[in-house]
């Protein structure tokens, strides 16, 4: 695998899709950079990596804020040339930058729903997430699907499988509507 003997940065590794693909990746014999905003659950996964001989090292941060983020992964090396060789991290205590060779950068965000541009739009539960129900909202003709509406899940699998029902609902919406 092309990840072998290689550094890899997973974001949302504390858990989910983050976790499997952060222990997948160090079972191709990459060393895994795990970055959550979970501390706690960052370093249990980092132990539990380690302990299945896996190389993991543990950056607790947020980058569901963009600008946040950006303090953490300063700038993705090798872009220019369609390829990911490194990163330049910025640690958010001292300041001092410090570049890193990566094989790839893993995204996976989903501990805040990015549903605030829907605020005063359309329900919204205590934690940001849409409400809806077969991915409908209260708003007629407004469906909702994946993470922002689903506090369990969040994740990919999640977000395919109601956008699939959202659409069929639409599209049963739309010729209720004789369009």
């Amino acid at each position: 695998m092309i990840f072998a003997d290689r550094v890899s940065l997973v974001t949302g590794a504390s858990q989910g899709i983050g976790e499997a693909i952060a222990e997948e990746l160090g079972r191709a014999g990459a060393t895994v950079v795990l970055v959550d905003i979970q501390k706690d659950k960052l370093e249990q996964v980092a132990t539990r990596l380690a302990g299945l001989g896996i190389r993991a090292l543990a950056y607790e941060a947020d980058v569901t804020d963009a600008d946040r983020a950006a303090r953490v992964v300063e700038e993705v090396l090798g872009v220019e040339r369609n390829e990911v060789t490194g990163l330049r991290l910025r640690n958010v205590k001292s300041g001092k930058t410090s570049e890193v060779a990566v094989a790839g950068v893993f995204i996976a965000i989903g501990h805040k729903p990015n549903t605030d541009a829907f605020r005063g739009q359309i329900e919204l539960d205590d934690k940001g997430f849409v409400v809806a129900n077969h991915a409908k909202t209260v708003v007629d003709g407004i469906f909702a699907a994946g993470d922002v509406q689903d506090h369990v899940y969040r994740q990919a699998v999640t977000a395919a499988g109601s956008g699939c029902m959202a659409a069929l609902e639409a599209q049963r919406y739309l010729e209720s509507q004789g369009q």
